[in-house]
């Protein structure tokens, strides 16, 4: 993203979430925001924000390890590093992303105050509680609700208003349901006793697996393995939980990092086609087009910075 995409009514709505953060910090970060969440994703390079050392935020933050690099430093601990983790911070607890030799793949939320503590009512074991790096392993409910969110924000209908602010109050609820569980302090389900590696965290296991490697050949036996599932009972409760099969929704994913890529960068499409999964050139521009309704040149033309 081009700093000079980003003016100054939308770069201030984001400093009301995450602080300081200038045009310049933002430069390799695509991102959505609203009034109450903004969601942030680093695409052709780290946030310059986050790597400050004891930053901090005025909004309650989560982020949404993708992949295996985001390493964060809050206390004198070392946090992440692992996909499929949330990690969660309260206004104003200084903590700093570590650098890495390539850049990580994370979404980091960002949630008003006001409108957190409300949702939090409804979680009264962690409601007040001071989050310092509280960290839980992300169900793919939450993954799902996130990219749901982000393609509201950028493929407005009818009602978007109204559907975005329910999913951002989903999105907070989810969290919290994952956070309550890890510290302890919520139930389980069926007694408290049965293992975490349940169905539910069994696909949440091949969604962080497609995440981290959509841009390699994939196949539905490849996210089964992942999880440890016969590839039919996969496809059964993928479907169950995001309406698709495992392979729309790996299409999903290298169509949003493409259609990313191509509004941040002046990259060749074929460099773009083949470093996001599609194989050639020809069977990008054919699965875009019937996506966005458009050409990727053209795309890259009408929305590119």
């Amino acid at each position: 993203m081009n700093t000079d995409a980003i003016d100054a009514t939308r770069l201030a709505a984001v400093q009301r979430l995450v602080g300081g953060v200038t045009a310049a910090e933002l430069q390799h970060v695509d991102f959505v925001v609203s009034e109450r969440v903004g969601l942030f994703f680093p695409v052709t390079g780290p946030c310059g924000y986050a790597r400050i050392p004891l930053h901090t935020h005025p909004a309650y933050s989560f982020v949404v390890n993708f992949d295996d690099r985001c390493r964060t430093r809050i206390d004198g601990r070392v946090l992440g590093g692992r996909a499929g983790r949330v990690i969660a911070f309260s206004p104003g607890v200084p903590h700093e992303e570590l650098p890495s030799t390539e850049t990580p793949s994370y979404a980091a939320v960002c949630v008003e105050p006001r409108f957190f503590e409300s949702v939090a009512e409804h979680h009264p074991a962690l409601r007040g509680r001071e989050l310092r790096g509280l960290e839980a392993p992300t169900g793919p409910g939450l993954l799902g609700c996130i990219r749901r969110l982000v393609a509201e924000h950028e493929l407005p209908g009818v009602g978007s208003r109204e559907v975005i602010a329910a999913r951002e109050v989903e999105l907070v609820h989810l969290a919290l349901r994952e956070l309550a569980v890890t510290a302890g302090v919520a139930p389980v389900a069926d007694g408290g006793n049965r293992p975490l590696l349940t169905d539910r965290l069994r696909v949440a296991a091949s969604v962080h697996f497609a995440h981290a490697r959509f841009h390699q050949r994939l196949t539905v036996r490849d996210l089964a393995r992942a999880a440890r599932l016969s590839p039919a009972h996969l496809s059964r409760l993928w479907k169950k939980e995001f309406g698709q099969s495992p392979m729309e929704y790996v299409m999903e994913l290298r169509l949003e990092a493409a259609r990313r890529r191509l509004v941040a960068s002046d990259e060749p499409l074929t460099t773009i086609a083949i470093e996001c999964g599609f194989g050639s050139s020809s069977y990008f521009s054919h699965c875009f087009g019937r996506r966005y309704q458009l050409a990727p040149s053209e795309y890259r033309r009408t929305r590119g910075a």
